[in-house]
């Protein structure tokens, strides 16, 4: 908020960039990019790039890799509420498929 107006300014109701991560696994895929696995079977391939950003906690969450991997289950922000309850549901199922 300034004193020239009463309303915060955009930037203050834009996401934040924290976010944790999820167990996952990644593999040489080619010359420029990874695959990125995890526990309920998910996969994504990204960049080199990409991968060390998101690693590092610095993929902006406007980029198209960044919805991907919260859509997937790679990662959590302050909007995941039941995402982790959704994974852990997928990967009691997946066992179970095993154990049977």
């Amino acid at each position: 908020m300034s004193e020239a107006s009463p309303f915060h300014a955009r930037e203050h109701f834009a996401p934040g960039a924290s976010y944790r991560l999820a167990p996952f696994r990644f593999g040489r895929f080619d010359d420029g990019r990874y695959l990125v696995t995890n526990d309920v079977g998910e996969y994504l391939l990204l960049a080199r790039d990409e991968l060390v950003d998101f690693c590092r906690h610095q993929l902006p969450t406007s980029s198209q890799a960044y919805r991907a991997l919260k859509a997937r289950h790679f990662l959590f922000d302050e909007d995941s509420d039941c995402a982790l309850d959704l994974l852990a549901l997928k990967y009691r199922t997946r066992a179970e498929q095993v154990a049977t």
